[in-house]
């Protein structure tokens, strides 16, 4: 029962990314009560590897939405997010990341984009699709 609980969330999701959006993210940290499809996730964010001084993290856009959807950072330290569009079954062809000012930018089917900007500031940050329906966490540490 659990599992069809989690599968008929996740298509929920899915088939919302169909649906017009007239909501914007307003870049401001994620409240700890909003309820998402990437409550799913797992409690522990990935840690980034380093890289020259760089955090850097591989993304997924899939037909599931961003994989992994939480990611720890640390503030004032460079961070290069690389995103691969895997399918065309996902309304995840751009990417945002508003508490920080970047995007809409495109997810090339099967390339990697790359994103790069320094996290200022300690909180909880959504990346977000284009239509604002799949949804990822900075989880950004001082």
């Amino acid at each position: 029962m659990k599992h069809i609980s989690i599968l008929l969330a996740l298509l929920f999701a899915l088939a919302a990314c169909n649906a017009d959006s007239s909501d914007e993210t307003s870049g401001m940290p994620l409240p700890d009560h909003e309820s998402t499809a990437s409550d799913l996730a797992p409690a522990e964010p990935l840690e980034p590897r380093m890289e020259d001084g760089i955090q850097v993290v591989e993304i997924e856009a899939g037909e599931l939405g961003f994989a992994p959807i939480s990611l720890s950072l640390e503030a004032d330290v460079p961070a290069r997010l690389v995103f691969t569009r895997t399918t065309e079954q996902t309304c995840a062809t751009e990417v945002k990341i508003p508490a920080f000012g970047i995007g809409p930018v495109d997810l090339l089917l099967d390339e990697a984009v790359v994103v790069e900007f320094t996290p200022t500031e300690s909180g909880q940050f959504a990346f977000v699709c284009g239509m604002d329906m799949q949804e990822g966490r900075l989880v950004v540490q001082s």
